[in-house]
Formats: C-alpha cells, sequence, structure tokens
C-alpha cells in the first residue's frame, strides 16, 4: 500500500498522516443525512425534515416528500423540497403549482429553487428569476451568484441575482453534447461540474469532472472513466469530492485523484457499509446513509480523525505542503 507521510505542524506540535483521511461513524438515527454546513449543522430526512446542531435532532414537522433535497447553512437555515424554508425560529411552506424543488441555501440564507420559474426566497419572499428560461437553478454562493444548466445538460448559465446579468460557461469538453450530473459551489466558490458527453455518430465520447473558479475551467483528476449511475453530490474548497455510485450502493470520496469507497476509509467499521454519501464541508465530514451490521439504513456522519478542527487545517494545507516539500527536494 503507497503511503505519503504528510508534516503538518498544528499549535506548535508535529502530526503525521498517511495520504487518506479515515473516519468515524456516528449514527444519527433512521433516515438520511443530506446536507452539512461549514460549522457541522445537519439536515436529513426520516418521515420528515430534521436538524443535527450542537448534539441535538430536532423535528421540523415537514413530510420529507420532495425526494430526499435539502440543505443547510452555518446559521441553521434549511431549504428543502418540495417546498419547505425554515429561517431557524419560523417556517415557511406553500403548495406549488407544477412539481417543484429546492436546491441549495447560501450563508446569506437565499435559498434557490425551481417549479414552472426559477426563483430565489428570503425572509418569506420569493422573487422569480429572469433571463433562466429552459435552464434549472442548481446552486448559489454567497455572494448571489448562481449555476443553472440547461435542464440536466449544457451550457452553464451563470447568473448574478444582483444584477439580473449572467454569461454562458463553455464546458472544456472534446464533444458538443454534454449531460450534467452535478453543479455544485465549493465554500470558496469554486464550481464542481460532473459530465458525460458523447458523439452521437461514432457514440465514443469523454466523462469526468471539471473545475470552474470564476475565470479558468480545469480538469479535477480521476482514476476512474466510468461514471454511469455515479453522481457528485459534495464538492469542498479542498477539491475533495463526494458521491453514491447508485448502481452498486457505494458512498465514495475523490481525493488527489483517486475515488475511494468510503466504507474502506472507516476507522473501526463495527459491521457498517456507506451506500450514499451527500454532502462534506471544509473540515472534511461528511454526511449520508450507512447500512449498519444489522442490516439497517441511518443516516451518518462520517467524522475525519484526527477531529474536525484539526481535519480542517489538514485538508486545507495538505496540498501546498505536497508541493512545497517537492519543491525543496527538486532544489537541493
Amino acid at each position: 500500500m503507497r503511503l505519503l507521510s504528510l508534516i503538518i505542524i498544528i499549535t506548535g506540535s508535529v502530526h503525521v498522516f498517511a495520504e487518506l483521511p479515515h473516519y468515524q461513524v456516528v449514527d444519527l438515527g433512521m433516515g438520511e443525512a443530506l446536507g452539512i454546513s461549514q460549522t457541522g449543522n445537519i439536515v436529513g430526512a426520516d418521515r420528515q425534515y430534521w436538524t443535527f446542531m450542537n448534539g441535538t435532532k430536532h423535528y421540523l414537522g415537514y413530510p420529507a416528500t420532495g425526494g430526499g433535497q435539502a440543505d443547510i447553512n452555518d446559521a441553521g437555515q434549511v431549504a428543502a423540497s418540495p417546498a419547505f424554508y425554515f429561517d431557524g425560529t419560523t417556517s415557511y411552506t406553500w403548495t406549488p403549482l407544477v412539481p417543484s424543488a429546492f436546491w441549495h441555501i447560501n450563508e446569506l440564507g437565499v435559498a434557490v429553487g425551481r417549479d414552472s420559474e426559477n426563483y430565489m426566497f428570503l425572509n418569506g419572499q420569493r422573487t422569480n428569476l429572469q433571463g433562466l428560461d429552459g435552464y434549472v437553478a442548481r446552486d448559489i454562493n454567497s455572494h448571489g451568484v448562481l449555476a443553472a444548466d440547461n435542464l440536466g445538460g449544457s451550457p452553464v448559465r451563470i447568473y448574478d441575482t444582483a444584477t439580473g446579468s449572467w454569461h454562458t460557461l463553455a464546458l472544456s469538453t472534446s464533444y458538443p453534447a454534454v449531460l450534467l450530473w452535478s453543479v455544485r459551489f465549493a465554500s470558496n466558490d469554486n464550481l464542481l461540474l460532473l459530465y458525460k458527453c458523447v458523439d452521437e455518430s461514432s457514440m465514443v465520447g469523454e466523462q469526468g469532472f471539471l473545475v470552474y473558479d470564476g475565470q479558468v475551467m480545469r480538469h479535477l483528476p480521476a482514476d476512474r472513466t466510468d461514471y454511469y449511475g455515479v453522481d457528485a453530490t459534495g464538492f469542498n474548497s479542498h477539491d475533495i469530492t463526494v458521491g453514491t455510485d447508485g448502481m452498486h450502493h457505494i458512498g465514495w470520496m475523490l481525493i488527489q485523484g483517486e475515488m475511494h469507497p468510503l466504507s474502506q476509509l472507516l476507522e473501526a467499521s463495527n459491521g457498517w457499509s456507506i451506500v450514499s454519501a451527500n454532502d462534506i464541508n471544509d473540515a472534511g465530514q461528511i454526511v449520508g446513509v450507512g447500512r449498519n451490521a444489522s442490516g439497517e439504513l441511518h443516516a451518518v456522519l462520517l467524522n475525519p480523525i484526527p477531529e474536525p478542527t484539526t481535519a480542517a487545517l489538514l485538508f486545507g494545507g495538505v496540498l501546498m505542503l505536497i508541493k512545497n516539500r517537492r519543491r525543496r527536494h527538486r532544489s537541493v
């Protein structure tokens, strides 16, 4: 097994870690953990949507009938499908005229969704978004910039909610027809795209991950070539991606160009296997669904070892330390 020692100086002490993080499983009970904020707030669903904050689980009283889509920010505000918004104290619900979905909520409490039109929701008020006909608003960052795809395909439209201006993001692929499976912002506003494109005449194509930093599009290295049935649902500011292989019921992590089943990264599995991964924050905490030793599916939180405060420094500094170390070796 190839290991790379990473030396991180934390408060004057030296810690040595293996190349890959390992995790402890926290059982959150029946259901599914759907999203996690940067401070570790969690939203999930059983028969109702619930939050898990500061060690306490709180049911929100809204039935989880929206296809398991929900997001939470550091203030504990929640947006969930099909039409539910919780501002920390007050809940807002309505009956959409057509199938509706909230997708994500930013740190300012602005949620984006779509029914007959794309819209923003904040302080009990809905604002329809112009200039996005034929597109689906998928995510919004804390600067009010949202990303929308063309009903699951390309191109992607980057839309400034403050000005109503937008531009089309050209994908750097070899084929014109692109199917997008995931469109997610990280906390540093980098945008992740999981794509597949095929030349219809030859049925030859390519697939993989793209990251857009607001100016430059780049490919995110990955050792897997077949992404059929794979969805990327979480992305953090350190280019670490998590998602689910729905064909094989495997939650996975993509880190430093290699995709790993999360079940293989558990420090002590105690019979757990991770069947889906739905989100990751910058501290490396992951939420999803695990199967326990009794065969039951439970919502789970995966805490990196060491604890998240140390892991945040690990994830944030690891790539820079590797590069600096290699530069020093080359200069010797």
